[in-house]
């Protein structure tokens, strides 16, 4: 409880930014989670392939284990697009 107020008192406004986004939604999260293995697999990343599976639940964990809201998924998709820009891909 005094952690959390504590926390509260000295957000700099990082729960106000919580709450002003709705929750993602499951389609939202799992369309973000889908680009995100193909980038993944185009980068050589998800190897060796029989670990594929395992990694991919793995990273899915950590992003719904957060409760992303939209906007921080549509942040991440942005860092996708980035990273493609990057490596001159279309």
């Amino acid at each position: 409880m005094i952690c959390y107020e504590w926390f509260t008192s000295h957000s700099d406004g990082l729960i106000e930014a919580r709450v002003s986004s709705e929750l993602a939604t499951l389609d939202e999260l799992q369309y973000f989670e889908k680009r995100l293995e193909i980038q993944l697999k185009q980068a050589g990343f998800l190897k060796p392939p029989e670990k594929a599976t395992s990694m991919m639940r793995n990273l899915r964990n950590i992003f719904r284990r957060t409760n992303l809201t939209d906007q921080e998924v549509r942040s991440l998709h942005g860092v996708i697009s980035a990273l493609i820009r990057r490596d001159g891909a279309p």
